[in-house]
């Protein structure tokens, strides 16, 4: 009762954090196998719930005593004889099951939906930009990454951001199972069957038929992992149409990878290679990110502008473009970090509007325009920029910050009354005395 209890509760608890603030919980997580046919349905609170229900059937199916003698002949029937596995052996099976989930979840994010994972990674590029934009540090995350060395292109790579943003509800079903398995000495014992019950258990081939089948479907997407490390080592190697061709296994294997950037730019060098005169827009993605590296990001810009329109609005593309006017821009504030000067605000704001432009939910470039306007004492465009940033993350410590701008927006604007109601609102978003910009404002210090 305790283990389906503990189950439930891991249905509402956070599993994954976005690094720009929200918590996803069980229910928010679909199950995503990278047969890009999934619904929200079939999620893991469904899942852990499933889990929970057999626990529970199993604890009424022991609680025998209590029971009418017909309900206890159905009950102790169907835990005697379904499979040969008697009370505690089935105690033992739920307890695997209940590690599925957990088992299940890690699996995707790290070898099957490996769009989710680059939108993360996205997520936690622009929130360590702002950071450095805040003018006050933060506590240091479980995995130190630099701004614009987040990317999700291996298996490592996805492994160090999933290790910063699960949440502690991941351990919950663990907690289940070892309850669970905790009930046998033995693990491997209890999941023995006896000599005289195995032959009556005729369904063991449809068992291993059922395994074989999850084998190959869960093995698609590692499957797609190792034909992609395989294209890379042949790329290295400058034999491009193998690559090719690896490369177009791992996508039959996995299509989620058409999603992500860095399979297009892997495609991109093998065909700009292999026809060097027939651009297409796989090689100007190479072609950008390969100037990028350089640190050319004007000409990385322009090769992203050189490709289909038709692609230019695919997430994927969104992403390169992103990155590269991320790069614009902090390349003309480099040089006046942490607070802007009004030539490095002109050069700079350009970059950032088209990067609004090109993905309105992109909250450094939000954050930073409002920052510049701050700067250029244009309050009323501070407010608007400020609010939109409020309202797109909700991230306690950018939202302090874009209060804090708000609030002395509106002190210059003369609106004493709205600039200590905004700094009591940024003041409150940061509890660990990290803001001292707006307790400084509110105290008249600033």
């Amino acid at each position: 009762m305790l283990a389906g209890c503990i189950m439930i509760g891991a249905t509402v608890l956070p599993w994954l954090n976005d690094p720009l603030g929200e918590a996803y919980s069980a229910w928010e997580l679909p199950i995503n196998i990278g047969w890009q046919v999934y619904s929200s349905i079939f999620n893991y609170g469904l899942l852990c719930l499933c889990c929970a229900v057999l626990c529970f059937v199993i604890a009424y199916g022991r609680w025998k005593p209590s029971l009418s003698k017909e309900a206890a002949n159905i009950m102790g029937s169907l835990f005697t004889e379904v499979g040969g596995i008697r009370g505690k052996r089935f105690t033992v099976l739920a307890g695997v099951l209940c590690t599925a989930p957990v088992l299940l979840f890690l699996w995707q994010y790290l070898f099957a939906d490996v769009h989710t994972m680059d939108v993360l990674a996205q997520h936690r590029a622009q929130i360590l930009l702002i950071q450095q934009h805040l003018g006050y540090s933060l506590d240091d995350p479980l995995v130190t990454i630099q701004p614009f060395e987040v990317h999700t292109s291996t298996f490592l790579t996805r492994l160090e951001l999933l290790t910063d943003q699960v949440a502690f509800g991941l351990i919950f079903p663990l907690v289940s199972a070892g309850l669970l398995i905790g009930q046998r000495r033995s693990f491997l014992a209890a999941l023995v069957i006896p000599a005289k019950e195995r032959r009556r258990h005729l369904w063991f081939p449809g068992i291993a038929l059922c395994v074989c089948i999850l084998g190959i479907v869960l093995g698609r997407a590692p499957a797609a992992m190792l034909c992609e490390y395989q294209a890379n080592e042949e790329l290295a190697a400058g034999n491009y149409v193998s690559a090719l061709s690896w490369l177009d296994t791992a996508l039959v294997l996995n299509p989620a990878l058409n999603q992500v950037p860095y399979f297009h730019v892997e495609r991109g060098q093998a065909w700009y290679f292999l026809h060097p005169g027939m651009q297409s827009d796989d090689s100007h993605v190479y072609l950008a990110s390969l100037y990028r590296a350089k640190g050319d990001y004007l000409d990385s810009y322009q090769e992203l502008l050189a490709v289909s329109h038709e692609q230019r609005t695919s997430p994927w593309m969104i992403d390169e473009l992103s990155i590269t006017l991320e790069r614009l821009a902090e390349s003309a504030l480099q040089s006046s970090l942490p607070t802007p000067g009004a030539d490095q605000a002109a050069s700079a704001l350009p970059w950032l509007q088209t990067l609004v432009q090109v993905d309105a939910s992109n909250v450094y470039g939000q954050y930073i325009v409002g920052q510049i306007w701050y700067d250029l004492r244009n309050f009323e465009a501070c407010i608007v920029q400020m609010a939109r940033v409020v309202q797109l993350n909700p991230n306690a410590d950018v939202q302090s910050s874009g209060y804090t701008y708000m609030a002395l927006s509106m002190a210059g604007l003369g609106n004493a009354v709205d600039e200590r109601r905004l700094l009591l609102k940024a003041i409150e978003l940061d509890p660990y005395y990290r803001n001292n910009t707006a307790r400084e404002a509110l105290s008249g210090l600033h």
